[in-house]
């Protein structure tokens, strides 16, 4: 097994095929010699940064084997890395998020003459992801000649950092994309979920705050990050309940969000299928408690706040949706205490706002305490705590990092679970 590369190093490697050797041995069918073995020095790699490119990606793969079989990753995010790479050439990195995550390979950019030959560079890269995983979890199928050294657990946080110092320091934050094949479960590193728990969809803004205070998130500006399996487990895994998948989806959102990038694509299912033997060796995470009873309620129900208060502004559509929680809350046969939670909208631009600041948490607590007192009149006994959990789940910017009304109204949303 050969030592890890370390994190932000780069290979210099010797020059790759030529673009017009590649697209003529694929257009004509003719593949180039094949080996007995997967080069894992990946000499066929160039490095260079001078040459013009489209797309800056950063590919983050963890193939953990609480993941699924990472084959199928890969063929499932082909969309996802296709839209990132673009047809103008992309420069590609890979990082591996293990224990210790690091910069496996960089890939220079190559551009054809039209889109047919830009299809089948991207074809071509694709390939390389998939040497880049025979190289390090392995398939059992695939030899290699040599191996990538995996660290046990995850750290994507520590990936995300190794990704932000991958980029090409001449790339715009318009032409930054990280596409991240993992199921998000962090069990090392700064936040572990296997240690600490994944964090609620209530908890998560302050958690991400604390991560940002100190230092914890990677500087992500303007960049568009993908996630592809998120959430997701192999089905040999205890299953994940849905506030637990709520609470993980919230989270990454939440780091993206404060590190100043934007969220793209979330595909949360791909095929199944047993992890490699190889793949990284993680920690148990466990799931949140289950809701017997979780309702969100939002302005499309008739719960609207007058701006920067805890007023209805329609108190008889709100007193409505609160009898009928009370009424479900007395047809059930849940147990224990109700929690009533509030979010609030950033309100303001990306670049501007603090997570976990005092003045979200005392709004959105407010307005929990506020539809407390609807409940308690619409007939609910039984002890009722508030929580203001502050900006909620949702990227409310756009590209450019202005706040966007329409996404921020879904943030503006009352819990109700028991």
């Amino acid at each position: 097994m050969k030592n890890r590369f370390a994190p932000h190093s780069r290979l210099r490697l010797a020059a790759a095929l030529s673009l017009a050797g590649l697209v003529t041995a694929v257009l004509t069918g003719c593949a180039p010699p094949s080996q007995d073995k997967v080069d894992c020095t990946f000499a066929g790699d160039s490095a260079g940064s001078a040459q013009q490119f489209g797309s800056d990606v950063v590919i983050i793969m963890a193939p953990s084997e609480n993941f699924v079989d990472f084959e199928n990753v890969l063929t499932g995010a082909q969309d996802v890395i296709n839209e990132a790479m673009g047809l103008q050439g992309a420069r590609v990195s890979i990082v591996i998020a293990d224990g210790r995550p690091g910069l496996i390979r960089t890939i220079a950019p190559k551009t054809g003459d039209n889109e047919d030959d830009n299809a089948i560079i991207n074809r071509h890269l694709m390939s390389k992801l998939k040497e880049t995983y025979y190289c390090s979890a392995g398939d059992e199928v695939h030899a290699t000649t040599d191996k990538v050294t995996l660290e046990p657990e995850v750290d994507l946080l520590a990936a995300f950092n190794v990704a932000a110092g991958a980029f090409d320091v001449s790339s715009s934050p318009e032409q930054r994309h990280i596409v991240v094949l993992s199921n998000g479960l962090q069990t090392t590193g700064q936040y572990s979920f296997a240690d600490r728990g994944v964090p609620s969809e209530s908890n998560v803004g302050t958690v991400v705050g604390a991560l940002d205070k100190q230092g914890g998130l990677p500087n992500l500006t303007g960049a568009t990050v993908d996630f592809v399996g998120l959430g997701q487990e192999n089905s040999s895994e205890p299953v994940l309940n849905q506030q637990t998948l709520d609470g993980i989806i919230a989270f990454w959102s939440a780091v993206v969000g404060a590190s100043g990038g934007r969220m793209g694509t979330i595909l949360a299912q791909v095929v199944d299928g047993p992890p490699s033997l190889g793949s990284i060796v993680t920690a148990e995470v466990t799931s949140l408690d289950d809701a017997c009873i979780s309702v969100a309620v939002t302005e499309d129900d008739g719960v609207t706040f007058a701006p920067g208060s805890a007023e209805f502004l329609d108190p008889v559509s709100a007193a409505a949706e609160a009898a009928k929680i009370a009424d479900r809350i007395a047809k059930s046969a849940c147990g224990g205490d109700i929690t009533v939670t509030g979010f609030v909208a950033s309100a303001t631009r990306q670049d501007e706002y603090v997570f976990g600041n005092p003045e979200d948490a005392s709004l959105s607590q407010a307005r929990a305490d506020a539809f407390k007192g609807l409940l308690i009149a619409a007939g609910v006994s039984s002890e009722i705590k508030t929580a203001g959990a502050g900006k909620g789940p949702v990227n409310d910017w756009d590209e450019n990092g202005r706040y966007v009304e329409e996404l921020g109204a879904q943030n503006r949303k009352i819990v109700v679970s028991q």
